[in-house]
């Protein structure tokens, strides 16, 4: 299994936005969206658009968890929208992560 340990950007290439985790609220229910880069409040050591990428407990799976709040990216109501934050429990979410290195 290929290691992508550490933290990211999560960015569209068609529209250059990126995941962000919007208002940076921690709270379950809080949304994801695709938003134009920006760098984090002063202050503040990562931004909503910070994703640390670890190893989940299920085989071949990995976590996505916000760095600014320490919340998990999970899924529900099916795939058409990105819309809670959760803790590292079920899987409900996979996904394939894909990098091109230059």
């Amino acid at each position: 299994m290929a290691t992508f340990n550490g933290l990211y950007t999560i960015t569209n290439v068609l529209s250059e936005t990126r995941l962000d985790l919007a208002n940076g609220k921690k709270a379950d229910g809080s949304k994801v969206v695709a938003w134009a880069p920006h760098q984090p409040t002063a202050g503040e050591a990562y931004g909503n658009q910070v994703w640390e990428i670890k190893p989940s407990k299920n085989q071949h799976c990995y976590t996505i968890v916000n760095a600014k709040t320490g919340t998990y990216l999970e899924v529900i109501g099916g795939m058409s929208e990105i819309t809670r934050l959760g803790v590292d429990g079920v899987l409900k979410f996979r996904s394939y992560i894909h990098l091109n290195i230059r």
